[in-house]
């Protein structure tokens, strides 16, 4: 567990100390299935606005208040931001009981291993990665983050200005 922390970490020092013209990876390409429609769909229709995908877990209340600063983002961002949600360590089964619990206002999905395996895992809940508009990879918070904090990243690096 603590391995998968690790280079998660040394993931995000890697990608934070590219230089501008450096190409970022592309965390909007992998595949991931559906929860509610069961097909394994890309996150291609997410490219164009700034991107949060959101790692949840099976009886992770901080999730579900994570998922909850996402959707008052929407609303505060209309037409700038998108979101997903990311099931992990739990079965489909039970991925699909935490999405009807938290009602979320954006898609979610069974996170694919494509997506886990270049991260190396996920090893706590909640992580958010933040894609900028084409896609490429742009930042992660580890942890509960408040949406003042959201916004400020989105403004200050994103050029998102919420209401």
């Amino acid at each position: 567990m603590r391995f998968s922390l690790l280079r998660l970490v040394i993931l995000t020092m890697i990608f934070c100390a590219l230089p501008a013209e450096a190409v970022s990876p592309d965390i909007l390409g992998y595949q991931h299935e559906n929860l509610l429609t069961g097909e394994v769909e890309t996150l291609e229709r997410m490219r164009g606005k700034s991107s949060f995908l959101l790692f949840f877990q099976p009886a992770c209340k901080w999730c579900l208040r994570q998922s909850r600063v996402l959707d008052s983002l929407l609303l505060s961002c209309p037409g700038q931001l998108n979101a997903a949600a990311l099931g992990v360590h739990g079965s489909r089964h039970e991925l699909k009981r935490e999405v009807r619990k938290t009602h979320p206002d954006f898609p979610a999905y069974m996170a694919g291993e494509g997506l886990l395996n270049e991260l190396n895992g996920i090893p706590a809940t909640p992580i958010m990665l933040l894609a900028d508009a084409q896609g490429a990879y742009a930042g992660s918070f580890r942890g509960f983050v408040a949406a003042e904090q959201l916004v400020r990243v989105l403004a200050e690096n994103h050029g998102v200005v919420c209401e």
